[in-house]
């Protein structure tokens, strides 16, 4: 999990607690210690607590290594400087499942009448395009409203899961 806050905190919670499934994060400041002192923890809309075991917390991708699926959950504007940097957790056969608010960068990608530059007002200068081939991405919509109550406390309000 890129990014550690409602979104990624509603998922990796959901994911961790399913069998065999180990989910690690990339996070940074007051959330990265919150992870790493109780792993993840998701408030339920009925107000029950979900908790589940950490992986790894980590706030650089070269400590976290190649992984099957990288799910980013950061928020649109901080993915031009981030993307570069999530290299050591790609391989050819990586998924990428971008769970991020706005227009994704790979918007558009193969529609003639947007030619071949990617949308400069989500991906200045093609850094993310040139980080994280489209051929690892799968679009993704989450449907589901969430927010942080405390670092590493993410908060489910409503939505399906």
């Amino acid at each position: 999990m890129v990014g550690a806050g409602a979104i990624g905190g509603f998922l990796g919670t959901r994911l961790a607690r399913q069998p065999g499934v180990r989910v690690s994060a990339l996070a940074r400041g007051a959330t990265l210690v919150a992870l790493r002192d109780h792993g993840w923890r998701l408030s339920q809309p009925d107000g029950t607590l979900l908790e589940a075991p950490l992986a790894l917390a980590v706030d650089d991708a070269r400590e976290l290594g190649p992984q099957d699926v990288v799910i980013l959950s950061v928020k649109a504007p901080s993915l031009p400087a981030l993307a570069p940097t999530l290299a050591p957790l790609l391989t050819p056969a990586t998924v990428v499942l971008p769970a991020m608010n706005g227009v994704p960068w790979w918007f558009g990608a193969g529609l003639a009448a947007l030619g071949s530059e990617p949308l400069r007002s989500v991906d200045p200068g093609g850094a993310i395009a040139a980080a994280i081939p489209l051929r690892h991405v799968i679009g993704c919509v989450v449907h589901a409203s969430a927010g942080s109550a405390a670092p590493g406390l993410a908060v489910h309000r409503r939505g399906r899961v």
